[in-house]
């Protein structure tokens, strides 16, 4: 229980922090670049980072973004922090097999839709079967409905 609840809370901060780098950039709100996306589809193994890289790190200052460059560095955060060498921040540092996907809730997508952000994870668990004790994994979420 412990962990799920770990897992839960984790899943918790990451969406909010993903719901507020969206709502501090609304050019790509506007544009549709936060819209569809899904980890399981878009970030292979977070070793290589965005292009733009939109962050202050270590010596070197951060580069100049668009918003869209800034849509997919805010994405790649939220799932990958600092691209695997820092852990701790981002669903694939604190979760099982962590995703992250963002869906707009109209279709077009406008300027004031609403979004469904949603964060998951696998998480095992005892279950008896037949007298059996065996783990079963089930994969486990928590959304966030946002408007940006």
């Amino acid at each position: 229980f412990t962990n799920s609840s770990f897992a839960r809370t984790q899943a918790t901060f990451i969406a909010e922090n993903l719901a507020e780098r969206m709502r501090a950039n609304p050019d790509a709100i506007i544009n549709g670049d936060y819209a569809g996306f899904n980890s399981s589809n878009s970030i292979g193994s977070c070793t290589a980072r965005p292009a733009q890289y939109c962050e202050v790190t270590g010596s070197s200052a951060a580069t100049s973004c668009t918003s869209a460059q800034l849509a997919t560095f805010d994405l790649y955060q939220a799932v990958c922090g600092s691209g695997g060498s820092e852990t701790g921040s981002a669903a694939r540092d604190v979760l099982p097999n962590g995703q992250v996907s963002v869906a707009c809730n109209d279709a077009p997508c406008i300027a004031t839709s609403t979004y469904t952000l949603t964060v998951s994870w696998d998480e095992t668990n005892a279950s008896n079967v037949n007298g059996a004790i065996d783990d079963v994994t089930n994969t486990q979420s928590t959304q966030f409905i946002i408007t940006p």
